[in-house]
């Protein structure tokens, strides 16, 4: 389950976002003792940038070597999902969410990234706020950001953005996420939800009446019957405590305004539903 919370000076509303993956059960045990010294000793960013150490330069030569394949994840130690900004798209392999070179902010992402490896994301999804006029594709809608307006920890994470007049603050717990957004002007808001399907097999659909936005993400292998199915998926419920001023579905970043759901069947097929508010 994830909790967004967006507010203005004119009007505060919530939205429930919940996010399971299938087959896949954590439990875990945590200590209050010192938490919170431990936590500050921890930077999420290492390893995020390239290493521009002399072996690191002599024995790297794929261009993702030198980057330790970490990501800045917000939640516990072993949690089911873990949430992170995103300036990376889909789930390619050894392309972590994150890196920290990029200057695009493309949105928060609930992710199965392994932190330092050379696998591939998983069952993930994208959730964009968007101020203005909607853009679903992922490069057009990404928000240009310095790093100094960035706080990145284990247990938070929170993102100035001056050019939307946006403030995005994350954290996490083992299976679910809150995220307050924080706007200062008046202006129309889309939240973009998508699928990061690999292979072009994600769905999303919107229901009105339960003022909802679902969807899906089937995982599917890489190395032994790459490409193939793995029998479980990614799966998402966002939940609004407002009516839709406005609401629809996109294919290959094209949006409609009056289908309300949207099933990708091929690899070059991209998916994404919309929600529209007055803020």
């Amino acid at each position: 389950m994830m909790s967004f919370s967006y507010r203005t000076p004119y009007h505060a509303s919530v939205l429930l976002i919940g996010m399971s993956l299938q087959l896949l059960l954590v439990a875990g045990c945590t200590s209050t003792v010192d938490a919170q010294s431990l936590v500050d000793l921890v930077d999420p960013l290492i390893g995020t940038a390239p290493s521009t150490t002399p072996s690191a330069v002599r024995h790297s030569h794929a261009g993702n070597e030198p980057k330790g394949q970490t990501f800045p994840a917000v939640g516990l130690p072993f949690g089911m999902t873990h949430w992170t900004p995103q300036t990376r798209s889909y789930e390619t392999k050894c392309i972590s969410p994150y890196y920290y070179d990029d200057r695009g902010f493309q949105g928060i992402r609930g992710s199965h990234w392994w932190s330092g490896s050379c696998t591939q994301d998983y069952g993930s999804f994208t959730v964009m706020p968007v101020l203005g006029s909607l853009h679903i594709d992922r490069n057009r809608r990404a928000v240009t950001y310095s790093h100094e307006n960035e706080q990145s920890g284990p247990d938070y994470y929170r993102l100035e953005l001056p050019e939307r007049g946006l403030v995005v603050e994350l954290t996490g717990t083992n299976r679910s996420g809150f995220v307050r957004l924080t706007f200062s002007r008046s202006d129309s808001l889309h939240i973009v939800i998508e699928p990061n399907s690999d292979e072009g097999f994600g769905t999303v659909s919107v229901n009105t009446d339960s003022r909802q936005i679902s969807g899906s993400n089937p995982v599917h292998r890489i190395y032994q019957g790459w490409g193939q199915p793995a029998g479980f998926s990614g799966h998402l419920s966002a939940v609004f405590k407002r009516d839709f001023d406005w609401y629809g579905v996109a294919a290959n970043n094209l949006p409609s305004y009056t289908a309300t759901s949207v099933q990708a069947n091929d690899d070059s097929v991209s998916t994404a539903a919309f929600a529209g508010f007055f803020v």
